[in-house]
């Protein structure tokens, strides 16, 4: 497959058990902090990474080997 001109940002939240992978958007920056809209999908994945943990440490979500369980609502 030929990606020329093709460049895009894949972001990624890495967890011990799991994998979530997030809209990058097109990559036309050197860095993600030089375009706003990526800089959004990064926040919006480290808000969520944030969310996930804390609810890992206090037992509102359990993470098992092929299942992530939870009664919560999450506003990013």
């Amino acid at each position: 497959m030929n990606n020329e001109g093709f460049n895009f940002q894949l972001s990624t939240l890495n967890f011990q058990l799991f994998l979530i992978l997030g809209n990058g958007g097109v990559k036309n920056t050197k860095t993600y902090e030089e375009s706003k809209e990526l800089s959004g999908y990064v926040l919006t994945l480290q808000n969520f990474d944030r969310l996930i943990q804390e609810g890992m440490k206090d037992g509102t979500i359990i993470v098992s080997e092929n299942k992530i369980e939870t009664d919560r609502t999450f506003d990013l």
